[in-house]
């Protein structure tokens, strides 16, 4: 720890004003390292206890009775974003987001943590100029969601999530969506379904479409896919254990920002980032699947909005590569 001065006289003027910011500049620049490293550390501490203890389990099963179907699913995940400045060269951003989720028959309770690391703060169009313009961000849902047979060919799918998104304060920070529609199984490989959904927010609220086209979607080998939206992806199966995916990447979220934020304090901060995933995943056993993917993010945008609900402004972002992995237990 470095000396204190006995008085504003034991330093001259002139090297406190440079040597302190740089001091801090230093702190800084460590903290948001570990800031960042904790979401990894923090994702795979909690992907490594899960596997232990499933793998317990198995051994503990050998000798008994066969597995029966699976009950739950853990899902443990974490992602993270490059510098990306904000369009017209005005600073940047990086982002890096972890997230745990628990899901029985069809019923899912999840929480995930993203935060945001700035550089060239004073060149943002948005904020003070001095402060970070937020700190972490935090989003619990909970969801259901599926999917019938009802007689012949005809099928139903449907659901619904409530949401909570904020940096501290809890109040007006609710967000919830539903959505049904029907389904064709066209053939045991070959599945098509059409409805829509509704979504509302503090700030917004919209009506979209759910579509998809599926194919052979539980095969054990070869190629199958799903193509919609709001999810697509692609994969082939090599064997029961390793498989590659393509996929597309669809983040959005509306958060509700502190009391005394120095951007929008009491506002809203909403973000939709859209961009795809090269991903290999390995199934050591049927219950643990875990992946890793490189990541691109290519369509970025943003809005802030004040205590009113009114928006501020809307920006955009630069091109971002990343990196994700993810941990999935079935038991």
């Amino acid at each position: 720890m470095p000396t204190v001065p006995a008085s504003n006289q034991a330093m001259p003027r002139h090297e406190k004003e440079i040597g302190r910011p740089f001091l801090a500049s230093i702190r800084q620049t460590r903290a948001r390292f570990w800031t960042h490293a904790a979401h990894w550390r923090i994702a795979i501490a909690l992907s490594a206890v899960l596997c232990l203890l499933v793998l317990a389990r198995t051994a503990a099963a050998e000798d008994q009775e066969p597995p029966q179907e699976p009950q739950w699913e853990i899902t443990s995940s974490a992602a993270a974003y490059g510098h990306a400045e904000v369009k017209s060269d005005r600073g940047s951003m990086s982002m890096a987001r972890t997230g745990v989720s628990l899901e029985r028959s069809g019923l899912s309770l999840s929480y995930a943590l993203v935060d945001h690391d700035f550089e060239d703060s004073d060149r943002l169009p948005f904020g003070n100029g001095r402060d970070e313009p937020w700190g972490l961000l935090h989003s619990v849902a909970l969801a259901y969601h599926r999917l019938d047979h009802i007689q012949g060919i005809y099928g139903w799918f449907g659901g619904f999530s409530l949401s909570s998104g904020f940096e501290q304060e809890l109040d007006n920070s609710v967000s919830g969506d539903v959505w049904l529609g029907g389904m064709l199984f066209l053939s045991p490989k070959w599945h098509v379904g059409l409805g829509a959904g509704y979504g509302a927010s503090a700030v917004d609220s919209q009506v979209l479409p759910a579509f998809f086209l599926s194919y052979n979607r539980s095969a054990p080998e070869g190629v199958s896919f799903s193509l919609g939206f709001p999810a697509t992806e692609v994969t082939y199966r090599f064997n029961q254990s390793w498989a590659v995916r393509m996929a597309a990447v669809l983040e959005s979220g509306t958060y509700r920002l502190t009391d005394d934020n120095p951007t929008a304090p009491r506002g809203y901060y909403k973000t939709l980032d859209v961009g795809g995933r090269l991903g290999l995943s390995w199934t050591p056993l049927p219950m643990v699947e875990t992946s890793l993917g490189a990541d691109m993010l290519f369509y970025r945008e943003f809005e802030l909005f004040d205590s009113n609900e009114d928006r501020i402004d809307k920006y955009h972002l630069e091109d971002a590569l990343g990196a994700s992995a993810k941990v999935i237990l079935h038991f």
